[in-house]
């Protein structure tokens, strides 16, 4: 008897109860969705900046070290091509 009186106090303790309303839920799942993909987006932008500056500085830290070496060969420049003669094809007599 005490059973059942207890059951249905439960019964009717837990139909008293409001339930969310469904489209806050909706609304509060939605939001926390679009916010997990922000962040992701953010740290994804984040990486890829960080990786673009790396290699821009190791090639300015490279190009740096590139000219300040003193033990670097030096090569003498290109001579200057010779002009061309004048053109001797019928000008030259036969031997």
């Amino acid at each position: 008897m005490r059973l059942g009186i207890l059951i249905c106090v439960i019964i009717m303790m837990s139909c008293n109860k409001d339930l969310p309303d469904k489209q806050e839920l909706m609304d509060q799942f939605y939001q926390e969705q679009v916010d997990d993909f922000l962040e992701n987006r953010k740290r994804d932008c984040m990486r890829s900046a960080q990786r673009a500056a790396q290699i821009k500085v190791d090639s300015l830290i490279d190009n740096w070290i590139n000219a300040s070496l003193f033990d670097t060969l030096n090569f003498p420049s290109k001579p200057a091509k010779p002009s061309t003669p004048e053109h001797i094809i019928d000008k030259v007599s036969r031997f």
